[in-house]
């Protein structure tokens, strides 16, 4: 695992993964909450937290990252956790192409797999 504070906050951040912040909107914002919201058991208990952060890359797909609280399978809220939305654009607006929710005890994985959502780059 890297260093705190090691990264350069002013570069895209991903290995493999060049892209570039763009402006999260109302629209990607409820195609990203759609999307994390379809990975859960319990949909409607999805609450999110901003800011949330997109990206672009170079062949124009889109990543919207962000922190969300569900209920677990035994009904109890897990605490604010990181997720990583997949986005798809086309002419009629975003969908929500699929998301990666979690990090639970070991975050540190989680931004490792997904450095673009590491809060310490935006």
């Amino acid at each position: 695992m890297r260093e705190p504070g090691t990264l350069d906050a002013s570069k895209p951040v991903a290995v493999g993964w060049a892209a570039k912040k763009i402006p999260v909107s109302a629209a990607l914002q409820a195609a990203a909450e759609e999307a994390v919201r379809s990975s859960l058991k319990d949909p409607e208990s999805a609450r999110f937290k901003p800011p949330f952060m997109a990206f672009r890359d170079e062949k124009g797909d889109i990543a919207v990252c962000g922190h969300a609280n569900a209920k677990n399978s035994y009904g109890g809220y897990v605490g604010f956790e990181p997720f990583r939305a997949f986005i798809a654009e086309r002419k009629g607006g975003y969908f929500a192409a699929g998301a990666v929710f979690g990090g639970g005890q070991y975050p540190q994985i989680f931004y490792d797999l997904h450095p673009m959502c590491d809060a310490r780059n935006w």
